[in-house]
């Protein structure tokens, strides 16, 4: 009975130490994974250093072959909306532009980190709205994205208006924004999309 406890309790020490190793072994890979992760996509906010910036120019082929030339945002009001199909703030933040529908074709520019299944599928529920499939994550980093969703409004002079997690309420306000403008000129000092990360 003494040999059968003292095997025992060695078992559950040695438990204890291999689970206290695994432990550490565990914090120093994920400190490994996140130096990693900053090197490759370091938090270069495309607003630090000063407000309104010049937007990082791009040209990327849409899922429906069109091509989008980030050149092209100049003289209107426009939205580029960073988004993962697997990310579940996406989801909800894809809801609430599915209820302005088309009216944000042409201002609201979706960048789609997935597959591309997964990004073809919501070309076509979200169509006409443009979606790039940013597959090699070019445009992700040229804007310093590092969290979905996010949202980055560019103004009509081509500058970054403002970067952050977008609401329901600020994808209604660049829609909301946009009809205005058709009617009256922008007033690009009422839009804000999201805060500063």
């Amino acid at each position: 009975m003494a040999e059968e406890t003292f095997l025992l309790w060695l078992t559950l020490g040695i438990l204890a130490a291999l689970s206290v190793m695994n432990a550490v072994v565990l914090i120093g890979l994920v400190r490994i994974v996140a130096q990693l992760y900053q090197a490759v996509l370091p938090n270069s906010n495309p607003l630090d250093g000063g407000v309104r910036k010049e937007a990082p120019a791009f040209i990327a082929k849409s899922m429906t072959g069109s091509v989008v030339d980030s050149a092209g945002f100049r003289g209107r009001l426009t939205a580029l909306l960073f988004i993962s199909p697997t990310c579940a703030s996406c989801v909800a933040t894809l809801e609430q532009l599915a209820i302005v529908g088309a009216r944000a074709a042409g201002n609201v520019v979706l960048v789609c980190d997935g597959t591309s299944e997964e990004c073809e599928a919501l070309a076509d529920r979200f169509a006409p709205i443009e979606l790039i499939h940013d597959d090699d994550r070019r445009i992700r980093r040229l804007y310093g994205v590092t969290r979905y969703p996010m949202s980055v409004l560019i103004g009509v002079d081509g500058r970054i208006r403002s970067y952050g997690q977008p609401a329901a309420e600020d994808i209604r306000a660049v829609v909301d924004q946009v009809d205005d403008g058709a009617r009256s000129g922008p007033n690009l000092n009422n839009v804000v999309v999201g805060t500063e990360p």
